[in-house]
């Protein structure tokens, strides 16, 4: 658990298999009113109560949590305890263990030039913005976790360099499991994602993990006329509930990465920008939710709220794979005024039925159609 922060509630029950009530004459924990455990006894807060009866055959449930102080240190802290339980000049005893893990807490903060090192994790509460003009250096091996509901806003710039040893990790807060033993960390909307806004430049992604937001990266506002711009290398952006990268006419180029399950696009390009993606793979193989659209889609328009947004698109997609459980995971969406510019080369994409609507005469060079890449899972 993270120091500060409440634990998930877990559930100790406690059965009496005998033909005859039993009455427990005191339960508490061992640590008294100090301890950082606290306790509910069907339904009654304690940490010490008396003369608690179990009925024959029946049982007890006991609902367990803790909070854990910050220690000031960048090592993990262990705190045990115990329920006591002492009936018919019986004593019997529970252990209770946890670990937590001290953290840089920030809740709702305006961030401004200052790097990020990784003694400690970093922990987000109510979003936090990078300001305008305004630099975030972040070293190898750090880990954000974000509560729900949080993102972290872009108005300055972020320099984010991890190495294949040590990646930096942005990721929900969830530390526990769900009752079918998944853990958290495996389910996607944990939290809102990294949003790059207009004014935000030379950005640097590199040997990072993005997982289990709403949307991994956005890049990009509409109706803005300036441009974010981000470089993505070595990077994994995976489980996103509704997209790995939404851009929305920005200048982004990825290379050597992964884009991977996400409940709608595993990227989506639109009203324009300028794109490049080498040596990468967007396998969208998602599985919380059904998912009826291509994966990959890009276009020089959007239409929101019965307005039209359009803005020249160029795209260059070399040497990629982007496959998945659709017949056909890229989408091309064109308007005819604004510049329209792509070339897919060297790729392999699974499109069973092709472009049936769209001239792609030229843009597709050395690239094999829905043959199945026979993905490994690692």
């Amino acid at each position: 658990v993270l120091t500060n922060i409440g634990t998930v509630t877990k559930i100790l029950k406690v059965y009496n298999n005998h033909d005859q009530d039993i009455q427990i004459s005191r339960l508490h924990l061992a640590g008294g009113t100090n301890s950082v455990f606290r306790l509910n006894v069907d339904g009654i807060p304690t940490r010490d109560i008396n003369n608690v009866v179990i009925f024959e055959k029946d049982s007890l449930y006991i609902f367990i949590e803790a909070t854990l102080n910050s220690n000031e240190l960048d090592s993990i802290l262990l705190i045990q305890d115990s329920i006591v339980f002492e009936f018919n000049t019986k004593i019997q005893d529970v252990d209770l263990l946890a670990w937590g893990q001290d953290v840089h807490f920030l809740d709702g903060e305006s961030i401004t030039t200052q790097t990020w090192s990784a003694e400690k994790p970093y922990l987000i509460y109510n979003s936090i913005l990078i300001d305008s003009n305004e630099t975030l250096t972040i070293d190898e091996g750090v880990t954000i976790y974000f509560h729900k509901g949080s993102r972290m806003y872009v108005s300055g710039t972020i320099i984010a360099t991890g190495t294949i040893e040590n990646p930096i990790n942005f990721r929900g807060d969830r530390l526990d499991y769900l009752l079918n033993g998944i853990p958290y960390n495996e389910i996607p909307d944990q939290w809102e994602g990294v949003w790059f806004l207009a004014s935000s430049h030379k950005n640097l992604l590199n040997y990072c993990s993005i997982r289990n937001a709403k949307i991994g990266i956005q890049i990009g506002v509409l109706g803005e006329t300036e441009q974010p711009d981000l470089i993505i290398r070595n990077s994994i952006i995976d489980n996103h509930s509704y997209a790995g990268i939404f851009a929305i006419n920005s200048v982004l180029h990825a290379e050597n990465s992964v884009f991977s399950n996400a409940g709608t696009y595993t990227s989506a390009l639109v009203a324009g920008g300028d794109y490049s993606f080498i040596h990468c793979t967007f396998p969208n193989y998602f599985t919380h939710l059904s998912r009826n659209s291509a994966g990959f889609v890009f276009s020089n328009n959007i239409t929101y709220l019965d307005e039209v947004f359009d803005n020249d698109l160029e795209l260059f997609v070399g040497n990629c794979i982007i496959y998945g459980t659709q017949s056909n995971e890229v989408g091309i969406g064109i308007k005819s005024d604004p510049i329209f510019e792509y070339k897919f080369e060297n790729c392999l994409i699974r499109q069973d039925d092709g472009f049936p609507e769209t001239d792609t005469t030229g843009k597709f060079s050395e690239v094999i159609f829905s043959i199945d890449p026979k993905f490994k899972s690692t």
